[in-house]
């Protein structure tokens, strides 16, 4: 990166971004950028051997970053944040980005899903998010300005079928930023809160190849941070950004049709999708009996 989109968050050095979701995909992508941009990580999973794996990843492409640990279980209805708030307290903070998030793959009907799998996802996708916002803002405050970034989706414009308790809590996490962008308003606060849209990009949860409108991660990540860049208007970015130019203009195209057309749209989209990931299961499962006999 030829310049540093996140100057604004970089102020007295040692400075430090939290990223929840690391071990993969654009977690991962994160954490390795800030790097680059030369903030320390704190980098969140709930696996401690893939989190040694990306710090080591980190470590290697920028030896003078300093790479911490933070393994909490996302999916389960409480959440021990006691390891959260001492590292908070040892460090100084400047960026949160909530980046965590899951989703079936198999696009199942709602019925197929069990109580503790929805739970799961719900848990997952808005109530982690929330808590560590909540947790990491009395410190995003002392070191302001200061910079939260959560993640929603497309599919917060779009609700798509097969995917309704994802699509439901990406539509929080769009309504949620938007309240706290309004409330670090009202209180007067540098605290620069960020609702980052993605359409599909090629990650954990989405196999490739790369299309037009499915980027890697990598160039995903780099569009977002770029887009928090200070304009020659104002220093905070937008509330809301769809930082990929395909996603942008759906997004756009989106805002311009009728509920009718998008939702025409978004199910010809999934119902496509969902029957390539079936055809997909069933040729696995054949080619599976075939290797058995």
């Amino acid at each position: 990166m030829p310049s540093n989109p996140l100057r604004r968050y970089q102020h007295g050095g040692d400075c430090w971004a939290l990223v929840t979701g690391a071990t993969n995909g654009m977690g991962e992508e994160y954490a390795l950028q800030l790097a680059q941009l030369g903030f320390n990580l704190i980098i969140h999973g709930r696996n401690a051997s893939k989190l040694d794996s990306v710090a080591a990843r980190i470590k290697a492409k920028n030896p003078i970053a300093d790479v911490r640990s933070l393994v909490i279980d996302a999916s389960t209805s409480t959440h021990d944040l006691s390891e959260l708030k001492k590292l908070l307290a040892e460090v100084r903070l400047t960026v949160l980005i909530n980046n965590i998030g899951v989703v079936t793959q198999d696009y199942p009907l709602l019925e197929e899903q069990n109580a503790a799998l929805i739970a799961s996802q719900l848990s997952v996708n808005t109530l982690f998010p929330t808590v560590v916002a909540a947790t990491a803002l009395p410190v995003l405050k002392r070191n302001e300005p200061s910079l939260m970034i959560n993640m929603s989706s497309l599919g917060a414009f779009a609700p798509a079928p097969y995917l309704a308790p994802y699509s439901g809590a990406k539509a929080y996490m769009l309504g949620f930023s938007r309240a706290l962008y309004n409330e670090m308003h009202c209180e007067n606060r540098n605290v620069d809160v960020v609702c980052m849209v993605p359409g599909q990009v090629v990650s954990g949860m989405n196999e490739g190849p790369p299309t037009t409108m499915m980027p890697m991660a990598e160039a995903w990540v780099k569009a977002a941070l770029a887009s928090l860049a200070p304009g020659f208007f104002s220093k905070r970015p937008a509330p809301v950004i769809v930082p990929h130019g395909v996603h942008s203009w759906a997004a756009r195209a989106m805002s311009i049709m009728t509920r009718g057309m998008n939702d025409s749209a978004t199910c010809s989209v999934t119902v496509k999708l969902r029957n390539k990931k079936l055809d997909s299961t069933a040729s696995k499962t054949v080619d599976s009996s075939n290797d058995e006999a």
